[in-house]
């Protein structure tokens, strides 16, 4: 419908299903700011770990971005680091795993909460993608519209990482057709 063009140079594809066993909705959960997107955070790997019994290697802090999250991370590893918890690289597991999809991709938690999300508007340096409707969208030249196709994907690999508890934490301060695309994921709880 976005008159994209697909390169499809694969003579099989495999079709894959969910592996979501828990009986728990993913979560939604819109914040304001990024102070209140490391809160909310913190708060539901408290949970987890106190609630849940889940242990930090059984978590995945995601965003479905890459080089423009990494203060968001730093900050994000600092607080966490604050309240005792480890952090690890993806090669170990002996903590929560905390990065970008990128280093995600083929893993598997019990926990995933993805965060980063007003990132996905950054492309290119400084222009923002951002479309309120998919009208503006469709008007869009193809080099944008598959930049918004691919931000879609990351997002879908990042939710498909989860067994058990999916909580995205969205922290885009304009509605968007991102952020329309997140609520579709699990209940919305605005913080």
């Amino acid at each position: 419908k976005l008159q994209i063009p697909i390169e499809n140079k694969e003579k099989r594809a495999v079709i894959g299903k969910g592996v979501r066993r828990s009986t728990d909705k993913p979560q939604y959960i819109h914040v304001k700011s990024e102070e209140e997107e490391i809160e909310t955070i913190i708060k539901y790997i408290d949970d987890l770990i106190k609630n849940k019994e889940y242990t930090p290697n059984e978590i995945l802090l995601v965003s479905p971005w890459g080089k423009s999250s990494v203060h968001l991370i730093y900050k994000l590893k600092q607080k966490i680091e604050e309240i005792n918890i480890q952090i690890c690289d993806f090669e170990r597991s002996d903590g929560i795993r905390l990065g970008t999809i990128g280093k995600a991709i083929g893993l598997d938690f019990k926990a995933v909460i993805i965060f980063g999300t007003n990132m996905l508007q950054s492309m290119k340096g400084e222009e923002k993608v951002s479309f309120d409707s998919y009208e503006e969208l469709e008007k869009q030249n193809i080099s944008v519209k598959k930049v918004f196709i691919k931000y879609l994907k990351n997002i879908y690999v990042a939710c498909s990482r989860a067994r058990d508890t999916l909580i995205v934490v969205d922290d885009i301060k304009k509605s968007s057709l991102i952020s329309e695309f997140l609520k579709l994921v699990g209940d919305s709880k605005d913080e």
